[in-house]
């Protein structure tokens, strides 16, 4: 049932870290289609043949309304150019044009385009083509590189292992050794970040553990 979602990590760790006999219980539900058992973990499935990526950030702006910093939700859109057709979710003005294009538009002083609606527009008091600076206060992971830290290129995440092929009868689920992400900055990944294969901590939980891999706090504007 985790297979081809990102959430087959959390699913992972919680069978690998699991007592024997619960191991066993879990095991003996993931086979049995019939059994009353079902675990969820806020993972919405993503078919790309009929769904699109996008992003979400908390992110904190630089200016204020009733001199007084409020936190801003900012949605992401996947890249038009990327998907190869027009997105599912399409932004006009009051004018009724277009305004997909403008976000991907790429600027000469690095500035990031995005759409604001008009309630925080007129809150913040903002034009047209005007600049802001915000913090996106999100989490990033990192790998040990010397002495300094890198951080993971999601162009350098090999899903090659993911697919949407047929679970075979003779595999049992609950082993979640097959469809595993790797990463290439990271080689001892190389076989699957996440394979559970018993008792063992996993390829990631090691570097983990070893200080090779990290979450940073990304507040930069």
């Amino acid at each position: 049932m985790f297979y081809n979602r990102l959430g087959q990590a959390i699913a992972q760790g919680t069978y690998t870290k699991s007592p024997y006999f619960i191991k066993q219980n879990i095991a003996k539900a993931f086979e049995d289609p019939n059994s009353q058992f079902n675990v969820s973990f806020n993972v919405i499935p993503f078919d790309k043949q009929t769904d699109e990526l996008g992003t979400y950030f908390v992110g904190l702006p630089d200016i204020k309304f009733n001199d007084k910093q409020y936190p801003m939700k900012v949605y992401g859109l996947q890249n038009e150019r990327q998907l190869g057709h027009a997105s599912l979710m399409q932004l006009y003005d009051t004018n009724g044009n277009t305004l997909n294009s403008s976000l991907e538009r790429t600027n000469t002083d690095g500035a990031i385009n995005i759409v604001i609606n008009q309630t925080i527009a007129k809150q913040l008091n903002l034009k047209n083509n005007e600049n802001f600076y915000m913090a996106t206060n999100g989490n990033i992971m990192k790998v040990k590189n010397g002495s300094d830290y890198t951080e993971i290129n999601p162009e350098e995440i090999n899903f090659e292992k993911i697919n949407n092929n047929p679970i075979p009868e003779t595999e049992n689920n609950a082993t979640l050794l097959n469809q595993n992400v790797s990463y290439n900055q990271i080689p001892t990944t190389s076989d699957g970040a996440y394979g559970n294969s018993g008792n063992n901590a996993t390829s990631m939980l090691k570097e983990v553990a070893q200080g090779n891999v990290v979450i940073d706090h990304d507040n930069k504007p």
